[in-house]
């Protein structure tokens, strides 16, 4: 069987001046369903750039990707659009929530998109919002939530559509230390629950949480780390 997350000779190259400056050299790596695992290496050597490939935001250049076996080169965009909401759920350093929507509307939003009833995605998001402790937040929008009430919510719409994938891009980068602990925990939690967890870091103590570690450095991977500790790959069907 294949792994969840396969990655053969990823290249990835972007136009520069007359040329092409190439921010992935052949990216082989491969996560199996249930894993925890922690992308790290020095600012601009790769890692957002393969968060991006392995999100189905955007194509390699060359080499093979597939996701739940699924070959990505040859899907159209509306067919990459489909395997991102039905796959996929996005934690980034910004939040992103729309400020003008309350933390319900935020969470409800994927799933408006994704055509669920009104009656039903309330529900639902009301049920994420108590999982992640912040209720009673519902009818706020962000601007009344400090940055750790905000990334719960963020974490929250990540799950609208029950993901069995959580790819989070320096998820605790704008919260102080408590809040941040507190996001770690969630995502910890979803991945004691069965679901791949996949991160970027420039922290080590952000990255010591997840069972493995990857290091990108110039575009390759020079290391990848299982922590001694860590247990094998979470079984089952990886959603929540």
């Amino acid at each position: 069987m294949s792994a969840f997350i396969e990655l053969e000779g990823v290249t990835k190259g972007f136009p520069v001046g007359g040329g092409v400056y190439p921010a992935l050299r052949g990216i082989d790596l491969a996560v199996e369903r249930g894993e925890f695992v922690a992308v790290t290496g020095p600012s601009g050597h790769g890692k957002s750039t393969l968060m991006s490939i392995i999100g189905v935001l955007d194509r390699p250049t060359g080499g093979r990707y597939r996701l739940e076996g699924v070959e990505v080169a040859g899907l159209s965009e509306d067919a990459m659009a489909r395997l991102r909401s039905r796959t996929i759920g996005f934690v980034f350093q910004g939040f992103h929530l729309v400020p003008t929507l309350t933390a319900l509307e935020n969470v409800e939003l994927p799933m408006v998109y994704a055509r669920v009833p009104p009656a039903e995605r309330r529900r639902r998001a009301q049920a994420l919002l108590e999982w992640a402790g912040i209720g009673e937040h519902a009818r706020q929008r962000p601007v009344q939530m400090s940055g750790g009430e905000q990334q719960r919510v963020a974490i929250c719409r990540a799950l609208a559509l029950d993901p069995p994938l959580i790819l989070a891009d320096e998820p605790t980068g704008n919260l102080d230390s408590h809040s941040g602990r507190v996001v770690l925990d969630q995502l910890a939690g979803l991945n004691a629950e069965g679901r791949t967890v996949v991160l970027v870091t420039h922290d080590p103590t952000v990255a010591a949480r997840a069972r493995r570690e990857v290091h990108i450095f110039d575009g390759r991977v020079e290391w990848d780390r299982r922590r001694p500790d860590a247990p094998s790959a979470a079984g089952g069907a990886g959603g929540g």
